[in-house]
């Protein structure tokens, strides 16, 4: 439906009012064709957008003003419907133990009792208990691998970089300096550079291949891991960190989950080339 739009008499659907912007219709155009469309700007009876305005209701008791599309008016304004709009960003429920799914409310305490306090995302996570249980019992297991405490931390700062988490690296910027990792490795993990030791950068650049491949890797990345002195039981142990940062990294981006306040003086931004600091 693009250029100059027809006038459409706006009928409104049965059922419920989805959530979030944009209204499930029909218009009948003055050829008589029907379209489902779904209305680029709130509900009834206001369309958002210069290129469009309210004209006087046609007649009859079953509709609603018609919108009259002006010269110019594009495919951004109306669009196919395809059913509910999605929730806009920062809607997701940031449960508490006494908000929380019942099958979530001894997880979030389990968290609190780790960390001092229950994260964000683990809030966010609770909505699905099955989600929130993989996580958290994912997350505890992976503390038994035969990583260390700085290795695990560069598998998931990995992940989280090369995934674009800006929620997960602040976070894992503290669990590295806790881990007991070098303030200029952090810093290199924070930019995806090389890391100081030999052994931790093969480790950072089989973690990286293996997201970037979506696991496939090439046989010399295999044979330089190991040539660094890890095993196939640390290739493996790899793979479920970047499951386990799947998980979490995921979750961030479709819910926008709001950064932590203890960690906001880690706030990260990629640093990509064609933007400033």
């Amino acid at each position: 439906m693009k250029g100059r739009l027809e006038t459409a008499w706006v009928i409104p659907t049965p059922g419920p009012k989805p959530q979030g912007r944009g209204q499930s219709i029909q218009i009948v155009t003055p050829s008589g064709k029907r379209k489902s469309i779904l209305s680029g700007g709130p509900w009834i009876p206001g369309f958002d957008g210069a290129a469009s305005h309210i004209s006087p209701q046609p007649g009859g008791p079953d509709q609603a003003p018609a919108f009259i599309g002006t010269e110019g008016a594009t495919s951004e304004f109306f669009r196919p419907f395809a059913g509910p709009t999605p929730m806009s960003a920062n809607e997701f429920t940031i449960h508490t133990p006494e908000t929380a799914p019942e099958p979530s409310r001894d997880l979030l305490l389990q968290t609190r009792e780790s960390f001092g306090m229950i994260p964000n995302l683990e809030g966010v996570m609770a909505s699905a208990p099955s989600l929130l249980k993989s996580y958290v019992s994912m997350w505890d297991e992976f503390e038994n691998t035969s990583l260390s405490p700085c290795e695990r931390q560069i598998v998931y700062q990995t992940v989280n970089f090369e995934n674009t988490c800006n929620y997960c690296v602040p976070w894992h910027t503290l669990l590295s300096k806790k881990a007991g990792m070098s303030a200029s490795d952090i810093t290199a993990l924070r930019e995806g550079t090389a890391l100081s030791d030999p052994k931790h950068e093969a480790l950072r650049l089989f973690t990286r291949e293996l997201v970037l491949q979506r696991g496939k890797v090439s046989r010399g990345s295999l044979a330089s891991f190991f040539a660094a002195g890890y095993s196939e039981q640390a290739a493996l142990e790899v793979v479920m960190g970047i499951a386990i940062k799947t998980m979490s990294n995921y979750t961030n981006s479709i819910a926008a989950t709001p950064l932590d306040e203890v960690v906001k003086p880690q706030f990260w931004k990629k640093p990509l080339a064609d933007q400033a600091d």
